[in-house]
């Protein structure tokens, strides 16, 4: 309890049973100080109440403001570090894998621990009931109309699993989980990352968009500059041929 409405309730105790005695010029001074206590009252509540709402959106806009300069910072952060590193890859390193590698093509990354989704459009079919009336317990259901089914488009995410991904001078390859899979770099149309969420994500030729989520920002920044580097050298030499 406020010290305000605490003085009040006081206030309001000593005073109630002496205007219910009081009479004459003494019983309406008791009863006017009774009434400006009240208002006072009221008007303090309705500026609190006013205070309060004004200070929340200053508050939510503050806390919002505050997010997005630092999500700014995280990518500019991103940014520099990607430049480094994308330097540093001159030439690509190569590794040695297990892969069955196509003619000409090396394997430049190995990456463990990724997680794998696939989001793609699925089409499903809605069956609609039909009026149904009942006659009585036990006895016959009567149907009115015809049931149909009607397609429905919806965009869904399937988890592939966690595995190992490879990065290639052709391919990105995805083993582990309940398959795998191989994209090569020219069955990607568009590719885009979430820094804060680790995520790189792209949309292929076919078969819908494919989510790649990395183990940490380290491996997220180690395959970004990896990929990034990789496509410029072939667009590279696709000029240049």
């Amino acid at each position: 309890m406020s010290l305000i409405r605490f003085i009040t309730s006081i206030s309001l105790i000593l005073l109630l049973p002496s205007a219910a005695h009081a009479k004459g010029e003494e019983g309406s001074a008791i009863a006017g100080l009774l009434i400006l206590i009240l208002i006072g009252y009221i008007i303090y509540q309705l500026i609190k109440k006013v205070s309060k709402k004004s200070e929340e959106p200053v508050s939510k806009n503050v806390s919002a403001q505050r997010t997005s300069e630092e999500e700014e910072q995280i990518k500019k952060n991103f940014a520099e570090k990607m430049f480094k590193k994308v330097a540093e890859l001159d030439p690509i390193p190569t590794i040695k894998s297990t892969l069955p590698l196509q003619k000409g093509e090396t394997c430049h990354l190995l990456l463990e621990s990724c997680e794998v989704e696939e989001i793609k459009e699925v089409t499903t079919s809605v069956k609609y009931s039909v009026p149904q009336m009942r006659l009585g317990k036990g006895m016959f259901t009567w149907r009115i109309g015809e049931a149909h089914y009607d397609k429905q488009k919806e965009i869904k995410s399937v988890p592939i699993g966690k595995g190992t991904v490879y990065l290639t001078n052709k391919r990105i390859i995805f083993e582990g989980g309940v398959k795998n899979i191989v994209i090569p770099f020219s069955h990607i149309l568009k590719a885009n990352t979430a820094i804060l969420n680790n995520l790189f994500y792209f949309e292929r030729t076919k078969g819908g968009i494919i989510s790649l989520t990395l183990k940490d920002s380290d491996d997220f920044l180690t395959f970004i500059a990896f990929y990034q580097k990789i496509r410029s050298e072939i667009e590279k030499a696709r000029t240049q041929a």
